[in-house]
């Protein structure tokens, strides 16, 4: 077993023994005490095949990244899976479960350390702390993607919308990099000023995560004020045209996952010193346009779609490894244009030693 395998097993068994040993006595956000410790207990026991599908999916999950290279070889079955795996994150785990991470929950647990702490408050929801404890590790060890590009119901509702929408020729709209690299920040903005709110005014902040339409959608399904619904719906709306509109854009939660992805353990995902120089394909594809125009992949906006690691691997769709394979076959390879190079010169891969 690798160092890898053994640092990420011990985090989620580490996560999944923090929830069995509990300690203290209940309270809530504001510090006040709310019972002992059998209330959690025994909502965990009457839980069991709950949290029993969620750790087999994360196991899932875990396999999928760390045998990654196995996976981005075969791009049919990982198409598959993948939207499989976004519809069990809508199905089971949004509208069954309503497991859906919240930046509600960071601001509680940073207040609750400014007032008094204990764990039993968190695992009354046995999914939820599972779910965050599970994060945790997966932003450690390769960053926000993990979470957002996989198990958020909300965001998965977003991409097969938006896979929709091209199928049946919806125009997409692609902002150029500039203004998309701004926009972005928004998100930041966001994070950074209810955090500072919710340091005095936790109700306040609260409010102000309205912003998130996770409780309207996921949580409440619609049956709402029509202000909130009507919000969320254009945010859906919104990703027909861009994917992944509110991700992009407006995720207080997605902000606060990025901040910390920089400092992740892993970086694995594969770029060819072409990238962005002669090829612009995967910058084309990306979901949520988190490669830049020079080929580099923005970590703090990347969902880990793995859609780039196809293209990688694949000898049909990488031009350097195009070129590869019909150099093999004897014939000439001339890399297709892209969208930004259509009326320039192209620039031709000059043989083998151009190829990682």
């Amino acid at each position: 077993m690798s160092l890898r395998t053994i640092v990420a097993t011990a985090g989620l068994v580490l996560a999944v023994a923090y929830a069995w040993a509990g300690y203290g006595g209940r309270i809530d956000p504001t510090g006040m005490s709310l019972g002992g410790e059998q209330s959690w207990v025994e909502t965990w026991k009457s839980g069991k095949l709950d949290v029993a599908i969620l750790t087999l999916s994360l196991v899932l999950l875990l396999s999928i990244f760390f045998c990654q290279n196995w996976f981005v070889r075969r791009r049919t079955q990982l198409t598959w899976l993948r939207t499989g795996f976004l519809l069990f994150s809508i199905g089971w785990l949004g509208l069954y479960a309503k497991a859906q991470l919240s930046a509600v929950h960071v601001f509680t647990f940073t207040h609750a350390l400014t007032t008094g702490f204990s764990w039993v408050f968190f695992l009354e929801e046995p999914l939820i702390f599972i779910l965050w404890s599970a994060t945790v590790v997966l932003v450690l060890l390769w960053g926000r993607g993990a979470y957002c590009g996989w198990l958020c119901p909300f965001g998965a509702a977003q991409e097969l919308l938006n896979r929709a929408a091209r199928r049946i020729g919806i125009r997409q709209i692609s902002p150029p990099y500039g203004w998309h690299e701004r926009l972005s920040g928004l998100k930041y903005v966001l994070f950074l000023g209810i955090l500072g709110v919710s340091l005095g005014n936790m109700v306040l902040a609260e409010q102000l995560l309205e912003v998130e339409p996770f409780k309207t959608v996921v949580l409440l399904r619609f049956v709402r004020e029509w202000p909130f619904v009507l919000f969320a719906a254009v945010l859906l709306g919104a990703s027909l045209f861009i994917g992944r509109f509110y991700c992009r854009y407006l995720c207080v939660l997605g902000a606060a996952l990025a901040i910390p992805t920089r400092s992740r353990m892993f970086d694995w995902q594969r770029r060819r010193k072409q990238c962005g120089r002669e090829c612009q394909l995967c910058a084309e594809s990306c979901t949520v346009e988190a490669i830049d125009p020079l080929g580099a992949i923005n970590a703090n906006e990347c969902i880990d779609c793995l859609r780039c690691q196809l293209n990688y691997w694949d000898d049909h769709v990488c031009p350097p490894l195009i070129r590869r394979r019909e150099q093999k076959q004897g014939r000439l390879f001339q890399p297709p244009l892209s969208q930004w190079q259509k009326g320039g010169n192209q620039p031709m891969l000059r043989g083998p030693s151009d190829v990682d």
